[in-house]
Order: C-alpha cells, then structure tokens, then sequence
C-alpha cells in the first residue's frame, strides 16, 4: 500500500511538471531559469577555482626560480670567495722577506714621528719608552757582528724593518748591509727615504745592485696629508726622487703604499714609471683606536676604506700586474662579499 502511494505521488507530481512544461508556466521556466542561473555560477565559479590554482602555480614557480636564483648567486659569492682566497695565498699573503735586522736599540724611537707607526704602539705597550724623545741608539754589537757564509739558496733580509734609515747612521747600516750580502744573502731595503742616505747608499752599494731591492713607503703624493701623517718624514718629491735615481741607477725598485692615505690612483701613475719590482697597497689598521687624531681625518679615513671604496680600487687596478693588494684589503673585500 505503501509503494502505490509513493508511486501515485510521484506519477502526480511528474504529470504537474508535465502540465507546467506544456502550458510554459512562469513557475516552471524559473525553476529552469535558476537551475540554468546555478549551473553557469558553478562554472564561472569552477574557472575562477581554476584561474586562483593557477595563480598559485605561478607564484609556486616564481619562488622556486627567486630560490634556484638566490642559490646560483650564493655559489657564485662562494666561489667569488673561493678565488680570492686563492689569490691571497699565492700572491697577496706573501711575505716581504725570509729574515728581518735592525741595528737601532731596542728604545730609540723613530724621528719620522708617523701618526700610524706600529712600532710606536708596540714600544708604548711593552717598552714604555718617552715617545717624544727621539734620541736614536746604534747596537754596536748588531754592527760589529761577524755572518757565517750561507751555503744554501740566499736569504732576503729586510733591513731595517722596525727603524728608518738616517743620516746619523747610515755609515753603519752600508756596512751591515755589505756584510749581510757578502755571507750570500740579499738585502729589502725598506725606508721612507731621504735624498742624503739614499745617494750614500746607491754610490757605496753599486756592487752589490743585483742583490738589492729598494723598497719606498709613499703612502700619498698630497703634501699636506704628509705633513700630518707623517710630520718629520720626507717629502713626497724628495721620495719620489729617490725612486727616480734608484732605478736610474740600475738598482731594484718598489714601493709600499702602505698605509694609502688618500685614494691611490695619482700616486700610482706618478711612481708606476720607475717601478720594476711591485706597489704594494694596504690600509691602515688600528684607526679607531689611535689617540690624539683628528676626528675629522678619521672620518676621512674611514670612508677612504669603507667597503665600496675599497672595492673600487681593487677593481680599478686588479688587472695591473705591478700591483699587489696586501692581506688587509682582500679580507676586507671577503668578508663583505
């Protein structure tokens, strides 16, 4: 009884959809009006599904390849680094010399009076002595000292590497410097030099020019950054004379741009002519913590080495094979990659 009344409802009620179909009720074409309404919203909103998944398709995309871009330039900072360091271990850590030798006592202090010396710092903190007394002490037993024959490959010996030469004893530093070449050695005179030592030098050397590699500390071709600097020290035109005659004369020669005290690309197109050796360019260190600099020059400076300018200069003179960057520019330039 049961199924006959639903089967009775149903036929009822599809007999009234019949009747609303054949007589076109409005009723009837709503019904169909909204069905058709639904199915075209559940499309449009099927594409929009659609066009929203493909948008995150693409954004997916676009992080994978800012991803696989971000790891490409990593490597290539790496590797960047890589080559560096590389360099730096074959040329620019280099070491200026095998041995080292000084003739001057322990407590003279040198009259250049540089701002910057390390030696200065280093006797303030160990020594303590008067840094304003200038008084400079020949060791008599580093002068009068015998040298043993070497009879292996020779010895390059910077000398002096903790004074400068002057007048006073440059008598005595010609006569090591003969001693130290006759026992089969070389000799890296490092100096910011003066005209007066440099002619006794070249004219009581000349023997020996093969076995000598002069080496001059210009650390700028503007006079009045010298004058502060380095206040006793001599001129830039009295240095670069120097280096003039020196390679004039046959002898070898480089120079220590070290520390430059102003951007070095002047200074190196003046003194490149009589270069046949290296330039050795470096910053100086130690800035923040001198005492007694103007604040104004240690601004200057700091901005002189700030990343950028640093990188500059490299990039500037990276491809000059008389230049050689010392270690403290090329850490500078790895560690800010």
């Amino acid at each position: 009884m049961n199924n006959r009344n639903q089967l009775n409802l149903k036929l009822q009620k599809e007999f009234l959809e019949f009747l609303e179909r054949d007589i076109g009720s409005e009723k009837y074409q709503e019904k169909e009006k909204e069905k058709e309404t639904q199915k075209e919203n559940e499309k449009e909103n099927g594409n929009e599904n659609e066009k929203e998944n493909e948008k995150e398709n693409e954004k997916e995309k676009e992080k994978e390849k800012d991803s696989e871009n971000e790891k490409e330039k990593e490597n290539e900072k790496e590797n960047e680094k890589k080559e560096l360091l590389i360099k730096i271990k074959k040329t620019h850590n280099k070491q200026w010399s095998d041995r080292i030798y000084n003739i001057l006592t322990a407590g003279s202090n040198c009259k250049n009076d540089c701002k910057y010396c390390y030696m200065k710092a280093m006797k303030n903190r160990f020594i303590q002595t008067d840094l304003e007394d200038f008084t400079m002490k020949v060791n008599e037993k580093k002068v009068k000292k015998g040298w043993r024959t070497n009879q292996s490959k020779p010895k390059l010996f910077m000398f002096p590497s903790a004074h400068d030469i002057f007048d006073q004893f440059v008598d005595d530093y010609i006569q090591v410097s003969k001693k130290i070449i006759l026992a089969g050695n070389e000799v890296l005179i490092v100096t910011k030099p003066s005209m007066v030592c440099i002619k006794k030098i070249i004219n009581q050397l000349a023997d020996f020019k093969k076995k000598i590699l002069f080496r001059f500390t210009i650390t700028s071709d503007d006079q009045d950054i010298l004058d502060y600097w380095e206040p006793n020290a001599p001129s830039f035109e009295e240095r670069l004379n120097c280096l003039k005659l020196c390679y004039e004369n046959g002898f070898n020669t480089s120079v220590s741009i070290e520390p430059y005290l102003k951007f070095p690309n002047t200074l190196i197109e003046k003194i490149a002519p009589y270069i046949n050796d290296y330039i050795w360019v470096g910053l100086m260190s130690g800035l923040d913590t001198m005492e007694n600099i103007k604040i104004d020059e240690i601004k200057r400076l700091n901005e002189l080495y700030h990343y950028d300018n640093t990188l500059k200069l490299v990039n500037e003179f990276k491809n000059n094979k008389k230049i050689i960057f010392k270690t403290s520019i090329m850490l500078k330039i790895i560690n800010n990659l």
